[in-house]
């Protein structure tokens, strides 16, 4: 059985949304103890999720990361030193394990 490009289209975007929902409720779940009332956890990812989608080879514990990161510290991923790294660098082996680090830093310092 052969789909035509519509169909295709449709199925790929229909994972992207189920995607983006299944990774938006993970992130709410994860930053839930330090929600920012002038600054909306949900309103917050679903501006940034298409920025983060830009790195390539993106993993969804990446795209989590850089968006815990940049809400704990209230600003955009643009903004983000660390999202800034990922665009320069690109994919790198050590991407995950930076992302992953750069987090642990941001929540033990408290700064948020």
């Amino acid at each position: 059985m052969l789909l035509n490009s519509q169909e295709l289209q449709s199925l790929k975007n229909s994972a992207e949304t189920s995607r983006k929902l299944r990774l938006k409720a993970i992130f709410l779940g994860e930053i839930a103890t330090a929600s920012f009332e002038d600054f909306p956890p949900a309103q917050f990812f679903e501006r940034n999720f298409e920025a983060a989608l830009m790195l390539p080879s993106i993993r969804d514990d990446e795209l989590l990361d850089l968006c815990q990161i940049a809400y704990l510290q209230q600003c955009d991923l643009f903004d983000l030193a660390a999202f800034q790294r990922c665009q320069s660098e690109q994919k790198w082996p050590a991407r995950a394990l930076y992302l992953s680090a750069v987090l642990e830093k941001v929540k033990e310092s408290g700064n948020f």
